[in-house]
């Protein structure tokens, strides 16, 4: 990737980036639901130009190979990320992803409805444009969501970048390769707004950190508003 200076991700346009949007903007999110009949719930997620299939299947009935090592009475989750040959990604960064995306799942799934048995997540990364974690995090809320699933609350993610003491939302791989500090949130969308992941990209004085931050979780809230509007879709679809 050739030199550029890091004002380059702003287009010529005063006060706006490459891709049009505004510093506080996030990408404009496109839902196309049931995908696949065979699943419990599917989504087609697009967020700006990175997209991906996501799918939800079970409940199925638990069997495991060693029940004594097992947990009686607890459900299980299953998370597999699927990306195409064009879209590199380290194994241990895959790894990474899926034991993060399980463990967000289970913060709010109500899993103790569900004893013996185990749900799997198939997540097929068509293109991505950015931080894998963001779109994966609030497309796997969003199915849950159309599934039915009963929930304790959302979850959303958001990534922030400084510049020239602005905050940038939702950026894009470009924007994260240029920015040098950036920042990675995921919260649990509730009243208290409980950090689940916090990352940050070098370091950061206290100052610019409060502001990424605060970002951050304005980016997150912004997610929040979609998955409210897809659970009164399902609940006057269903009714």
């Amino acid at each position: 990737m050739e030199n550029k200076h890091p004002s380059s991700v702003m287009s010529d346009f005063i006060g706006k980036r490459i891709d049009g949007r505004k510093k506080g903007e996030i990408r404009n999110v496109k839902l196309r639901f049931n995908i696949i009949p065979s699943s419990l719930g599917s989504l087609f997620y697009e967020n700006g130009t990175s997209k991906l299939l996501i799918a939800l299947y079970g409940p199925k009935l638990w069997m495991s190979k060693k029940p004594k090592k097992t947990k009686k009475n607890f459900c299980h989750l299953n998370v597999q990320v699927i990306c195409l040959k064009n879209q590199i990604i380290l194994k241990q960064d895959k790894e990474r992803i899926q034991f993060l995306i399980k463990c967000f799942l289970e913060e709010i799934i109500l899993t103790t409805l569900f004893p013996e048995s185990y749900f799997e997540v198939i997540v097929k990364n068509l293109q991505k444009n950015g931080n894998d974690i963001p779109s994966i995090v609030n497309a796997s809320s969003l199915v849950c969501i159309l599934s039915g699933l009963p929930l304790k609350a959302f979850v959303s993610s958001c990534t922030t970048g400084i510049l020239e003491s602005k905050i940038f939302l939702d950026l894009t791989s470009e924007e994260l390769f240029f920015l040098s500090k950036t920042l990675l949130l995921v919260i649990q969308d509730d009243y208290e707004n409980r950090s689940l992941l916090l990352e940050a990209q070098n370091s950061i004085r206290i100052s610019s950190f409060e502001k990424l931050t605060q970002g951050a979780v304005n980016g997150c809230l912004k997610n929040r508003l979609i998955k409210f509007a897809l659970t009164k879709y399902v609940v006057s679809f269903r009714s």
